[in-house]
């Protein structure tokens, strides 16, 4: 949907599986074993070649948290992750259903929505909860109708969509959606009526302040991976840390309250009235966060650690707890990647890559993609005609060649052409198998699609004589001095430092 001035998010709801009209599609775990189907990790696939994917209910997920409760092995009694589950980042819930993996696809589809994680919100708010809006993002899997989905609009990135999620849960908004919801349901229309933020109203820095928190806060499983890698960060789960996790919630409570315009007692105000206007004062806003930390804690420890945090954000100090390894610049070039004319022609060639041979190892890709883009390297791998015609055609390809000290951005290339659906990438725990997605032919091509085609030719035909060479050391030694110090100048190309960096 485009957004519009009345939804400038352009958002878009979905109840994905209804609980009882849907049930017929759904499967427990001893159903599936009766019907011969083997369990893959968190996936069936049954003897017919179904795949079945797990069914998310709502109560199972929680603020910045896709692993609040799971299901015993009897699939009937539901209970809490404990803390020392959620510190394994393999650890995944287990559902009580699993519905086929094509009938999630056909309803996220008819979407259009295309990346590999949802995001979504509690349907069900009791007066018992600590929190009205419970919000977040959760793996590609099948939803249950009261933890409803929702997209945003075609020109948003993704940096905006992750402001979106943390402002769904702060603090501020909650204030005002517990006057709105009148019984046990926050449905669409409520949703509607909240004082959202929108696209238009985060900065730079505010987006910069706010993605790495969520990031940490959110990719805390290996199941989220996607989530994290469209942000632009390659690296491990955060790990599970609730002192840690506490006060990065707490910047962002007070970051947003100061993005709505809150004084400071207006915040204490939304924290707990009574701090305000006295013990007797008879409203009050979360009590049962309140009265569960009180217990835990001997205090309001949410009350202390956000207006400290806000305390510090008024001094202008830095915070000490902004996440560890993410570059902002990294997550801007994410969102908006490809941004430039090279970063698309690289996109262009490593389509024209799987084109040319569908089926092909993430490996001999990547191989592919540094051999066509540093053309120096090339020469010393092509034989005979063929590399008299490189060198003589060698300005053809200058759309395609890096400049010097630019990275390749190999994953976020594939990551961009699988959210658009010209590639699939299947077998990511092993080597990465790169396939024609069903949009590959509507993908935009600016390029000469012969002379894409050419290059690819030759940087596949290097490829074979690298992967020779790798194979047959003692051949390498044979040879003349100077092909020996070519190929150690290729070596360093392919050494694992290189391939992260790429």
């Amino acid at each position: 949907m485009t957004p519009t001035p009345d939804n400038p998010w352009g958002i878009r709801f979905m109840a994905m599986f209804h609980m009882s009209n849907d049930s017929g599609l759904f499967r427990t775990a001893i159903q599936l074993t009766a019907m011969g189907a083997v369990r893959e990790g968190v996936k069936w696939q049954d003897r017919e070649g179904t795949v079945w994917v797990p069914l998310y209910e709502a109560k199972m997920i929680h603020q910045f948290d896709h692993r609040w409760a799971t299901y015993e092995k009897n699939g009937v009694d539901l209970r809490d992750v404990m803390p020392e589950e959620k510190t394994d980042p393999g650890y995944v819930p287990s559902p009580r259903y699993w519905v086929p993996e094509k009938e999630v696809e056909i309803r996220l589809n008819a979407k259009g929505w295309n990346r590999g994680w949802l995001m979504g919100w509690r349907d069900i708010c009791r007066s018992t909860d600590e929190r009205t809006v419970i919000a977040g993002v959760i793996p590609r899997v099948g939803v249950g109708n009261n933890f409803p989905i929702f997209s945003a609009g075609n020109g948003l990135n993704v940096n905006q969509l992750v402001c979106l999620v943390a402002n769904l849960s702060s603090l501020t908004l909650d204030f005002t959606a517990r006057h709105k919801v009148g019984g046990t349901h926050l449905n669409f229309f409520i949703g509607e009526q909240l004082p959202i933020l929108s696209p238009g109203q985060y900065s730079q820095a505010d987006i910069a302040f706010i993605v790495p928190r969520v990031l940490e806060l959110t990719y805390t499983a290996h199941d989220l991976e996607p989530f994290a890698v469209d942000l632009g960060y390659h690296g491990p789960p955060f790990p599970w840390d609730p002192e840690r996790r506490s006060h990065l919630r707490a910047e962002l409570d007070a970051y947003y309250a100061k993005l709505y315009g809150l004084t400071r007692d207006e915040l204490r105000y939304i924290l707990d009235p009574a701090d305000v206007m006295g013990p007797d004062y008879p409203s009050e806003t979360f009590r049962v966060l309140k009265d569960k930390e009180m217990k835990a804690f001997g205090e309001y420890r949410t009350a202390r650690l956000v207006l400290a945090a806000w305390d510090r954000l008024e001094r202008g100090e830095s915070l000490t707890t902004v996440a560890p390894n993410i570059s902002t610049a990294q997550v801007f070039r994410a969102a908006h990647f490809p941004a430039t004319d090279m970063e698309r022609a690289l996109c262009e060639l490593a389509l024209g890559i799987v084109q040319h041979t569908p089926s092909i190892r993430g490996e001999q890709h990547l191989q592919a993609m540094i051999l066509a883009t540093i053309p120096e390297v090339m020469p010393a791998l092509l034989m005979g005609k063929d590399k008299d015609i490189f060198l003589h055609n060698r300005d053809t390809f200058r759309a395609f060649i890096l400049p010097e000290g630019q990275r390749l951005g190999w994953r976020m290339i594939l990551n961009h052409l699988e959210r658009q659906g010209a590639i699939v990438i299947s077998d990511r725990a092993k080597q990465h198998q790169l396939t024609p997605g069903t949009s590959f032919s509507q993908y935009p091509i600016r390029q000469s699609a012969e002379v894409i085609q050419q290059l690819v030719s030759y940087a596949l035909k290097a490829c074979d004589t690298l992967n020779e060479w790798k194979n047959a050391p003692a051949t390498i030694q044979k040879k003349n001095a100077h092909i020996q110090r070519q190929f150690e100048v290729i070596r360093r190309f392919f050494d694992p430092e290189w391939r992260e960096a790429a």
